[in-house]
């Protein structure tokens, strides 16, 4: 989801819903980069500004089409009717108006006093000046800035043994993954049930783990078929695994 696409679904309230828009922020942030939060604060205040002056110009022009367009209409319209009917007086033409021109912004034209600015904006905004705040304040620790389904004392007590035991070390917002692929697909299959992950569908939840361990979408297709070979073709679960999955209980 892009920024624009995001900004949208914010203002079309009562979509979506808060936990749609935890989601599509860590996203958008790349897990709340500090960086990527600032420039999305302020591209959504451009664009709720830019979405509060169409509402002005929809507006004036609403009152130009009523006010004026509408009457000139009517009276062209009774003009063309005396003209076609034969009409012995003499007809008067109305004059026809300038056309509607949308003012600059102008001083007012952004109070959110005289405009409705969705709940699930401002909320949005909250959580992100939130976080930015959040990540100014830990930019040296050495433990990643995740998400809060990562956070709990569980999920920390497994990735402080990985990295103990050299299986991934930290790299700027995310783990980095040092051992086979295939280990990191068990790895994924696993941490997804033990701290509950799972979709009511029970599909592993990629898009959260893709942040985690800093994956692009090839990768992400590789662990999928790798998870693929024992849960489905029935063959044999990567080297090494049992090493690993005790680490993970």
């Amino acid at each position: 989801m892009k920024p624009r696409e995001f900004f949208n679904s914010l203002m079309d309230y009562p979509q979506p819903t808060r936990t749609e828009v935890l989601e599509a922020i860590e996203n958008l942030t790349r897990n709340y980069d500090p960086d990527y939060t600032a420039a999305l604060l302020a591209d959504l205040e451009d664009m709720l500004n830019e979405w509060k002056y169409n509402r002005v110009v929809a507006r004036l022009e609403a009152e130009y089409n009523e006010n004026i367009l509408e009457p000139y209409n009517t009276a062209l319209h009774c003009a063309e009717y005396a003209l076609a009917n034969g009409c012995n007086e003499p007809i008067e033409w109305p004059e026809e108006p300038a056309p509607f021109i949308a003012p600059p912004p102008f001083p007012g034209c952004y109070d959110d006093s005289l405009i409705y600015v969705a709940p699930l904006y401002r909320y949005a905004v909250e959580v992100l000046e939130r976080r930015a705040t959040d990540n100014y304040k830990t930019l040296t620790s050495d433990t990643p800035i995740l998400s809060p389904k990562f956070e709990t004392e569980q999920a920390q007590a497994i990735f402080d043994k990985l990295t103990a035991n050299d299986y991934c070390r930290v790299e700027g917002s995310c783990y980095k993954w040092k051992k086979s692929t295939a280990l990191l697909a068990y790895c994924i299959d696993e941490m997804s049930r033990i701290l509950k992950l799972r979709r009511s569908n029970d599909r592993i939840p990629w898009s959260e783990f893709k942040i985690v361990f800093g994956l692009d979408k090839s990768a992400v297709n590789t662990c999928r078929n790798e998870v693929s070979k024992y849960t489905k073709m029935f063959k044999d679960k990567p080297e090494g695994w049992r090493e690993l999955d005790s680490l993970l209980r």
